[in-house]
């Protein structure tokens, strides 16, 4: 595993490669959501050792941040330039996203990145929910207050209602260290979110022909699996899935994680 950064928009990304001993062919870029860093993925360091991986953070968030103190929070479409701007790099087969991940994803797979032949988008909702809605303001209302183990707590019951207790701690402890910068991305994330226009989104995914396919958690209150259904209409070559799972699916259960390492393994051949 090497890390090294690489320039994109005017921000600097920390990046992390897992290069597999004997070596295999095929790589996954991993992409995770607005407040998780590239830990969310040590369970597919662990359980996909048949494949390369590439994971990062965001500018404003983990090991990317201390690159990029002082400049502004990207928007959504700077974030797939981002993602673009990665694959032209490292040239992966694959990509797999989690979360608000999923957003940045789609857009990035509208402009067709030639060496991407197949993605996965987990627990994603295309549009907002009304529990989802209620829970982000929620969120920005603990944050706003600066109630920060408050907030973490609120995380913790609602999203991440099915972690087990150590990564619950793991999650408090993280959640409620978040400097002021992570903290305005957080804010401006959940704005973008709520003011997503729907018709814009369904004419950028229209022009996907990457093969894609949505998991989503059967016990997901927030990104549950009818919530992909329009975008499956207008992706023509997409298909979704349910594993019995919350929103943090393969982080929840052991069993989890081997569902999701067959259907990765599955998917990406």
């Amino acid at each position: 595993m090497t890390s090294s950064t690489f320039a994109s928009c005017g921000y600097t990304i920390h990046v992390t490669q897992v290069q597999r001993v004997p070596a295999v062919r095929k790589t996954i870029m991993m992409v995770n959501g607005a407040m998780s860093t590239t830990a969310s993925f040590s369970w597919a360091i662990s359980a996909l050792e048949d494949f390369n991986l590439i994971l990062f953070d965001s500018p404003c968030i983990g090991r990317s941040r201390q690159y990029n103190i002082e400049a502004e929070c990207p928007t959504r479409q700077t974030e797939s330039d981002i993602l673009l701007d990665l694959c032209e790099r490292y040239q992966p087969e694959y990509l797999c996203s989690m979360s608000w991940g999923g957003a940045s994803t789609l857009l990035a797979l509208a402009n067709r990145p030639a060496a991407v032949k197949k993605a996965i988008v987990g627990a994603f909702s295309f549009g907002v929910s009304n529990d989802m809605e209620s829970l982000i303001h929620r969120m920005a209302h603990r944050l706003n207050a600066g109630e920060m183990h408050e907030f973490s707590d609120l995380v913790n019951e609602t999203l991440g209602e099915f972690l087990p207790d150590r990564l619950k701690i793991a999650n408090k402890k993280y959640l409620s260290a978040l400097t002021d910068s992570e903290v305005t991305y957080l804010h401006e994330h959940f704005q973008r979110t709520l003011s997503i226009d729907k018709d814009e989104a369904i004419r950028a995914i229209s022009n996907i022909d990457t093969e894609t396919l949505f998991i989503n958690g059967r016990k997901d209150r927030y990104t549950s699996s009818p919530s992909v259904d329009e975008a499956c209409v207008h992706i023509e070559k997409s298909d979704k899935i349910e594993v019995d799972c919350g929103h943090f699916m393969a982080m929840e259960d052991k069993y989890v994680a081997r569902q999701l390492k067959g259907v990765v393994e599955d998917y990406f051949t």
